[in-house]
């Protein structure tokens, strides 16, 4: 939980140490390469991030999380039929997986594609009301923060969907 809040909290130095010790205390556990690896993500260390995903799926090869995360490393990297390919044998899994939505426009985004891009925007935060606070949290903070997304951000379409479901900055 404290290197999840860090995460949320962009206190990146501290959440990879948290996550460094949970590694040593249970170096089985896929959760703490795929988490560690999002630490990379954010700091731009993309051969890094892709090395803990690796590792993650080593354990736990059907681990959808890490797969996801994967899939977003690739379209960072440029290997966006990596990503794709890894995207459609989940969708296979649970078709309705607002996170894999998420991660779908990213992919989109980063290609250039924006009309794939948005509508798996739409579609994913169409699908967020069933997660939780944290993760309601850390959703936003991805369309907020992902280098995916630069090149929508200041898309007439991106900010309309965005007011759809988020509403209006200092609205009530």
């Amino acid at each position: 939980q404290l290197a999840y809040f860090q995460y949320l909290a962009e206190d990146y130095s501290g959440c990879k140490e948290t996550y460094d010790r949970y590694i040593e205390l249970y170096p089985e556990s896929a959760a703490g390469y795929n988490n560690l690896a999002l630490v990379y993500k954010r700091l731009g260390e993309y051969s890094k991030e892709e090395g803990y995903y690796r590792l993650a799926l080593a354990i736990e090869p059907g681990d959808e999380h890490a797969l996801t995360n994967l899939a977003v490393n690739l379209a960072h990297q440029e290997r966006y039929e990596e990503a794709l390919g890894i995207m459609d044998r989940l969708a296979e899994a649970d078709p309705d997986d607002p996170y894999a939505d998420l991660h779908r426009s990213k992919i989109h985004a980063a290609r250039g594609d924006e009309s794939l891009a948005l509508a798996f925007l739409e579609r994913a935060l169409s699908g967020m009301e069933a997660l939780d606070t944290l993760h309601h949290i850390e959703f936003r903070q991805d369309i907020r923060v992902d280098p995916a997304f630069s090149g929508l951000r200041e898309a007439p379409e991106f900010n309309k969907i965005l007011v759809k479901y988020y509403g209006r900055f200092g609205e009530e």
